[in-house]
């Protein structure tokens, strides 16, 4: 089922998760996109949506790329309703972050980055593997420190205007 079907599955009560939970997970899948740079998962609304559901919880798997944890219990907070999950296929753990290099677990964090090892076998020396493992591990502690590093400067723009705004409002 796409992501477009899904949504009207959910507005007329057919689908396992409800409205909200639906347009919940379409906003993460857009703003995964963009900032992965995901243009080969094509449009939003056409995206392959694979739903494994219980009582409270709903792992989406998405063109077999993207995987989230939805929060379908009434009443779940809007930052905890959905978890984007390792990349890795068979990992449940929560992800370090949302770039490309980041949407790993902890446990997968020396997971090979592709192209840091030759393609010919014949190329490659005894320990190349073990560099290259050291070399994803370190590009995605970077990465995740950018991301944050990015986190809180928008962060700090938003207190500055919190503060100017209450500075305003003393003044008025």
């Amino acid at each position: 089922m796409n992501l477009a079907e899904l949504l009207t599955a959910a507005t007329t009560g057919t689908a396992p998760i409800d409205t909200t939970s639906v347009t919940r997970l379409w906003t993460a899948i857009a703003d995964d996109r963009a900032r992965m740079n995901l243009s080969l998962l094509g449009d939003i609304a056409s995206a392959d949506v694979t739903l494994d559901t219980d009582d409270e919880y709903a792992v989406a798997t998405v063109s077999s790329v993207l995987r989230y944890l939805i929060d379908t219990s009434q009443g779940a907070d809007a930052d905890q309703a959905i978890l984007r999950l390792c990349t890795n296929p068979a990992c449940e753990n929560q992800s370090i972050g949302r770039g490309r290099l980041t949407r790993v677990c902890e446990d997968h964090l020396d997971t090979l980055t592709p192209g840091l090892l030759p393609n010919a076998a014949d190329d490659t020396t005894p320990d190349a593997e073990e560099r290259a493992t050291a070399e994803s591990r370190r590009r995605r502690l970077d990465a995740w420190g950018q991301e944050l590093a990015e986190q809180e400067r928008d962060l700090a723009g938003e207190r500055r205007m919190l503060d100017h705004l209450r500075a305003g409002a003393v003044h008025a």
